[in-house]
């Protein structure tokens, strides 16, 4: 009789064991299990007209990683962007100039140990910040610099180029308007697919289908999850160089485009440009490793269908 239970045990311990590497393990926020697909509102390989969670919130599932992200609006590319493609974000660092006399603000808001400050901002909409960056630059202490994420911020104040910011930190010093204060924009709030710029930094890839029904949708201002960890199936540039060229073993962001790298030279331009570091150098585009190949076409063979990568953007 107890060997039979010894045994019965001994089994139970191996399904118990075995359940987290059969299934999958969903983990949103960072801290926030939850049960498979169906505790997702919003799937990963699904776009919607409505926000379901807020920009940038981290999902991990098993050894993939995702970002809720916004596609930007007004750019021209809500019919291209699909499946396989990188993305880059679209907004640009804010310098934010002291606030006007007229205001009737101190600029701090702002004083030490606060968490509130008013800033100068022409036209924000609510919340348009939020999960970015603040960056203090410190003109009483040797330009010495600080940073916070910032929580929240306000429409302006009715009248005046005047916006309040909530931080997550406290301030270290009141805030002087001799002060110089950068905003570093949350990166997933504002995404398209890759731009043909030099200094485009690629921060995912979509999952998403685009052509339901035969036809292309103009996506502009959807939400969506971009991949920036664990294997991922990209579809590589069209202008990279076929056949045995493409003999090294990661994957590049090259004027924008997913290339897989190379040993030999591209022409000028990016015509032909095969995204080798030596590509880089003499074209000047700055290099970024988006990743490695887990599986690939031979070499010698073409690169125009998917390939199978490990991203490795952020994990």
């Amino acid at each position: 009789m107890f060997k039979k239970f010894k045994i019965a045990v001994i089994v139970l311990l191996f399904m118990l064991i075995s359940i987290p590497a059969l299934g999958q393990t969903y983990i949103l926020e960072g801290s926030i299990l939850i049960s498979g697909r169906s505790g997702l509102v919003q799937q990963v390989d699904q776009v919607t007209v409505g926000q379901n969670y807020r920009i940038g919130a981290r999902l991990q599932i098993n050894e993939k990683v995702y970002y809720y992200s916004k596609i930007g609006i007004n750019t021209g590319i809500g019919l291209d962007i699909e499946a396989g493609l990188g993305v880059v974000s679209l907004d640009t660092i804010t310098y934010v100039p002291t606030l006007s006399p007229s205001s009737g603000l101190s600029i701090a808001g702002g004083d030490s140990n606060s968490r509130t400050l008013y800033v100068n901002i022409p036209v924000s909409q609510e919340n348009e910040f939020q999960y970015g960056t603040l960056v203090l630059i410190d003109s009483s202490n040797s330009s010495k610099s600080w940073s916070t994420t910032i929580a929240s911020n306000d429409t302006n104040i009715t009248g005046q180029d005047t916006v309040l910011m909530r931080l997550e930190d406290d301030l270290p010093v009141a805030v002087l308007s001799s002060d110089a204060l950068i905003i570093f924009p949350n990166p997933y709030r504002n995404v398209a697919p890759s731009a043909d710029s030099s200094f485009s930094s690629i921060i995912g890839v979509c999952n998403f289908f685009n052509g339901h029904g035969g036809s292309l949708t103009d996506y502009e201002g959807y939400y969506t999850w971009i991949q920036t960890w664990g294997p991922c199936a990209i579809k590589l540039d069209p202008r990279h160089l076929t056949g045995g060229a493409n003999r090294e073993r990661e994957v590049y962001n090259f004027g924008g485009g997913l290339f897989a790298g190379s040993d030999s030279l591209g022409t000028a331009g990016l015509a032909g440009a095969t995204g080798s570091y030596h590509d880089s150098t003499i074209f000047t585009q700055p290099r970024q490793i988006v990743g490695t190949f887990l599986a690939r076409n031979r070499e010698g063979e073409d690169f125009d269908n998917n390939s199978l990568i490990m991203l490795q953007i952020s994990p």
